[in-house]
């Protein structure tokens, strides 16, 4: 099979959504759904998935509507990831996390307020003790679940709920091809065999998965063997994420520690293409490279160049909304502000959202993908360049060349 970018988008047509506020709410009075289910009609049927989403971004934006929401149940987690970015052990945080009640309540308001979508992570979300009782909670209401785990806690029971009551989709981190691969990354040989249990538990219920590579300095050599082992394993798409986040503070860790270079994380896409039988390119050739950055520049300009805080947010686990969890461009506080105002804030400081003219004035400006939060961790601002450090050329080349290729096999 193909390795595929994941995309956000149903594999069935969503419930009907209903709340305030009515005037702007998706309805025939409007034209918004006829325009929408119209367009939606004349797609191909396998396309209609990620079409549907598409419409439904467009439209939930125009309105100033929340279509997507993520939500960090927990910062704990089963394993010790060398490379997590936010993970912490039991008792690291001094403030109480959200329980089921508050999280059930926020979202309610969410899905009042018209979310269709919701993540559920981590941490690891299955750790949270009220997990089970979140997600009957959302599946009664309606909406499309995106789980996304490491997989060790789905074992037999699990899957027959999943089976029983399936998401959307499930999205599980695999970070090794075997036990000693595993102790480097995790810390534990035996999160492997949890994984292996979970995967094939989840194939033999038929639950939707999909695979997530991780890959960083700790299991970098192994990539050849673990691409074959999720390819044994895979019954979904499988995504290959190679883009580190820098670490936020509290984590204690580095992000040279485990982020890959430029030329490591070259190699790796370069293999993947040879290992799925495609055509290969150089990364660095700039006969490639060169019309690739030629053209119209993005509509998204010096604006929010993702559906972050213009139609999805991320709340955390302390229950503070942002656009999405590593960009802290607005923080409101959901269970003191209530949804509503929070999402208004956060929506209100995504369309406010400029790159600084430096940026702007960048070569590389109109087919750079860039994202404000990479470089909000790295220079702790929102002024959408990484502080000190110069942007790096390769780096832009590089997801110029990454979203190319994900055309190529989505053709």
């Amino acid at each position: 099979m193909a390795e595929n970018v994941v995309q956000d988008s149903p594999q069935a047509e969503p419930a009907n959504f209903a709340g305030e506020p009515k005037p702007t709410s998706i309805s025939p009075e409007n034209g918004g759904a006829s325009t929408l289910f119209s367009e939606l009609a004349a797609s191909k049927a396998e396309e209609r998935s990620s079409v549907l989403f598409n419409l439904l971004r467009r439209e939930y934006t125009k309105r100033k509507l929340p279509l997507k929401g993520t939500f960090e149940l927990t910062p704990h987690c089963t394993l010790d990831c060398k490379m997590c970015y936010v993970h912490s052990s039991e008792g690291k945080y001094p403030e109480r996390v959200l329980n089921g009640d508050e999280w059930i309540g926020i979202m309610d308001e969410a899905i009042d307020a018209g979310l269709l979508y919701a993540g559920l992570t981590g941490g690891e979300c299955f750790y949270h003790p009220d997990f089970w009782r979140i997600y009957e909670h959302l599946k009664s209401r309606g909406v499309f679940i995106l789980l996304l785990t490491n997989g060790t806690l789905i074992d037999e029971e699990a899957a027959k709920r999943l089976h029983e009551m399936p998401p959307y989709v499930v999205r599980l981190s695999v970070y090794g091809s075997c036990p000693e691969v595993y102790e480097r990354v995790t810390g534990s040989k035996n999160a492997f065999f949890k994984v292996d249990r979970a995967l094939r538990l989840l194939k033999e219920a038929k639950v939707p998965t999909d695979i997530q590579l991780t890959m960083s300095r700790y299991n970098y050599e192994d990539f050849d063997a673990l691409l074959d082992y999720a390819k044994s394993m895979s019954f979904g798409r499988i995504n290959l994420d190679s883009d580190m986040f820098e670490p936020v503070v509290s984590s204690g860790k580095r992000f040279s520690d485990y982020a890959l270079s430029f030329e490591e994380q070259s190699r790796l896409w370069q293999r993947s293409i040879q290992k799925n039988g495609m055509e290969t390119f150089s990364l660095c050739d700039e006969d490639f490279i060169e019309p690739l950055l030629q053209g119209e520049p993005e509509a998204s300009g010096s604006r929010m160049p993702c559906v972050a805080g213009l139609c999805s947010f991320t709340i955390g686990y302390f229950g503070n909304m942002q656009p999405c969890g590593q960009f802290p461009l607005a923080s409101v506080n959901v269970l003191k502000e209530g949804f509503m105002p929070a999402w208004r804030q956060v929506n209100d400081a995504a369309l406010s959202y400029r790159r600084s003219e430096e940026c702007r004035a960048c070569a590389y400006f109109g087919k750079c993908r860039f994202c404000p939060a990479r470089y909000a961790l790295a220079s702790g601002g929102t002024n959408g360049l990484p502080g000190e450090q110069p942007c790096n050329k390769n780096l832009r080349i590089l997801h110029t060349v990454m979203r190319e290729k994900t055309r190529r096999i989505n053709e």
